[in-house]
């Protein structure tokens, strides 16, 4: 590769190398360092899964059917998780 070319290949990698600053490094140098780039660069991550409003939908009414059906369900509507434990609170008299 060129010095031109190394030099853009490191930036495609490292946005902030700054293209003056690396022009005074030797062919050998720039190589080395886009060597070292390239090893310690990051795999990129698989694309997201798309999810469609149905399935959504879909996974939430059977959400909340297996909550019902478990009497996850407050007296008051509320859903509660499994490691929540309700407590029946009273309030306390008042002094005036």
């Amino acid at each position: 590769m060129t010095k031109r070319q190394l030099i853009d290949e490191i930036r495609t990698i490292n946005l902030s190398a700054d293209p003056a600053f690396l022009a005074g490094f030797k062919d050998v140098e720039l190589s080395a360092y886009l060597h070292n780039l390239n090893d310690t660069k990051q795999p990129e991550p698989p694309p997201a899964k798309l999810v469609s409003r149905n399935s959504c939908a879909q996974s939430n009414s059977e959400t909340d059917r297996n909550a019902h059906s478990q009497n996850n369900v407050n007296t008051s509507g509320t859903y509660i998780s499994d490691n929540t434990h309700q407590r029946d609170v009273t309030p306390a008299p008042s002094v005036f």
